[in-house]
């Protein structure tokens, strides 16, 4: 214990024994009093004599806190003083009986609740022993009768006042526990908060502030509650605040401004106050609780939200901007093959029919093959034309195709390049005479552009299988190659317009990427589903599933 803490502690035992002292020691200086007995000498002596160990005990309890039963000694030390002022000056005549009471007080102010029982009982010896040693006669019925309601007395107000004085200590812990709890909350708080006098000098000022709001201002707390609110107000915002203060205790006033504040530099601060009342005991408005929450953060919050928001339509008009301009050179590219495909397919009917001379039947098959390719070059540039002005070439008429013919169309159209690769091509053609309801062109087109990808993205000397099943009500072609696969990331967006997965844009020649975003349009269109399975690494299963007319 410190040196501090102990003299505070003595002051504290002194006080409280004083006024104890100060009865005892006039009650014991009563004999000297001229009266009609005649004091004995030796049980004044004796009394006189308990009052000096219990002082000194007292002394010794004051400064030897630790020590308890020091504490409890001291009072009980009154009991044999008081019995020996009886002998010394009439004795039940003598009129110190009520002394008892003083022991039992002390406890009941500062003791334990067994202390004041154990008065009571000290209190009760003390008045009742004489009369059972000396005997009724020398003690009158009027004496011990008032002895009586003395104990009771003291019994009675002894452990109530303990009660009492409990419950008040209880009350002012709680109390100064409460209030620590709310400085420490307060103090800590990561909201700027202060408290605001309503009265006197204090009125309109922050007699209280915590930390965040030192911050906030960059003052600090003796800068702050130095001044009135209104001098740290931004000057076109004083005269609504010096109105909102003087509303501010009516029952309907609203509890939530927003205004500005001036910081240590000059800035201005944007701020939402909210405050509540605090009233004292008799419910009158003593101070305001008030919480400032800074509106800089959250308006630049909505700024940079805005902003972004802005950045957003303007990136979206962007790509508008360029699929509409892929779109035009995509429908300005197919516009300008239309001259040339058509020349070309007339000068092959030309030389088909013999108008250039006779072929040989090397010849011919040679000149069916360009036929064919130029055929499906001219359907490519239709469905590339569908694309970039979806909607402008009326229904789609679905016709019927033959799916295991047309499969086998689409594997002899891609045989010459897999043998130039080096590649085997695997077919399992378990369509055959499955009828389809679409147009045997577009879907050879699609299927070609299926084995195009595999065998472009299988290294040389790979492998690509195909599988037709059937599958209830469904024909399914499977293309699966062992080339460099597909990420995931790059699954979800393979069938968009001129998108280019990773893996392809660094494995494979550069292309427009439309192949499969044509080859998802036509299967679409009839009703059916393309879809595609790949690791990384393991190549990647492309299915096409259409739903079946019929069967041969």
């Amino acid at each position: 214990m410190s040196a501090a803490t102990n003299r505070q502690h003595h002051v504290i035992a002194g006080n409280r024994y004083v006024p104890f002292l100060t009865i005892v020691v006039l009650s014991a200086l009563t004999p000297a009093v001229p009266h009609s007995f005649t004091p004995d000498y030796a049980w004044w002596a004796a009394a006189i004599g308990f009052i000096a160990i219990m002082i000194g005990v007292g002394y010794l309890a004051a400064r030897r806190p630790a020590t308890r039963w020091l504490a409890t000694l001291a009072p009980l030390l009154l009991f044999p003083a008081i019995h020996a002022l009886r002998c010394s000056d009439g004795n039940a005549l003598a009129g110190f009986g009520p002394l008892i009471d003083l022991p039992v007080i002390w406890f009941a102010l500062y003791g334990r609740m067994f202390e004041v029982w154990l008065a009571v009982l000290g209190g009760a010896m003390t008045l009742f022993l004489p009369i059972v040693v000396v005997g009724a006669p020398q003690f009158p019925s009027t004496s011990w009768r008032g002895y009586v309601l003395l104990v009771v007395i003291s019994a009675a107000i002894g452990p109530l006042i303990h009660r009492l004085v409990s419950t008040r200590a209880r009350s002012n812990s709680a109390l100064r526990r409460s209030e620590a709890e709310f400085r420490a909350t307060f103090e800590n708080a990561p909201i700027p908060m202060a408290v605001v006098g309503l009265h006197g000098a204090s009125a309109n000022r922050w007699i209280r502030v915590n930390r965040a709001l030192c911050e906030l201002f960059g003052r600090s707390a003796e800068e702050l509650t130095s001044v009135k609110i209104v001098e740290l107000t931004h000057p076109d915002d004083r005269e609504l605040t010096e109105t909102r203060f003087d509303q501010a205790l009516e029952p309907d006033a609203p509890h939530r401004i927003e205004k500005r504040y001036l910081h240590r530099s000059g800035r201005t601060i944007w701020a939402s106050v909210s405050y509540s009342v605090i009233r004292d005991d008799n419910g009158d408005p003593s101070r305001l609780v008030t919480q400032i929450e800074d509106l800089g953060v959250r308006r630049e919050s909505d700024q940079a939200l805005l902003d972004a928001i802005e950045t957003d339509r303007e990136a979206t008009e962007r790509l508008k901007q360029i699929d509409r301009i892929r779109s035009e050179m995509a429908s300005t590219v197919s516009h300008e093959l239309r001259t040339p495909l058509t020349s070309a397919a007339g000068y092959v009917e030309l030389l088909v029919e013999g108008d250039a001379g006779p072929l040989t039947d090397e010849q011919r098959d040679m000149l069916d093959t360009v036929a064919r390719s130029l055929t499906r070059l001219d359907g490519i540039v239709d469905d590339v034309l569908g694309m970039a002005s979806p909607g402008q070439h009326g229904p789609v008429d679905p016709g019927t195709a033959d799916l295991g013919a047309v499969l086998q169309a689409a594997i002899d159209g891609v045989a010459l390049q897999a043998a130039t690769r080096g590649q085997d091509l695997i077919v399992q053609n378990g369509v055959s005479g499955a009828l389809v309801a679409a147009n045997p062109g577009r879907i050879e087109r699609v299927l070609v552009n299926l084995l195009t990808n595999a065998l472009k993205f299988t290294p040389e000397d790979g492998k690509v299988t195909v599988v037709g099943t059937r599958n209830g009500g469904e024909a399914c072609v499977a293309v699966i190659d062992t080339g460099v696969g597909i990420a995931k990331e790059d699954q979800a967006r393979i069938f968009e317009r001129f998108y280019r997965a990773g893996a392809a844009s660094a494995n494979a020649p550069s292309g427009t990427g439309l192949g499969l975003a044509i080859a998802k349009t036509i299967t679409t269109q009839y009703g059916g589903k393309l879809t595609v399975d790949s690791e990384p690494g393991t190549g990647a299963t492309f299915t096409l599933t259409l739903p079946l007319r019929g069967a041969l």
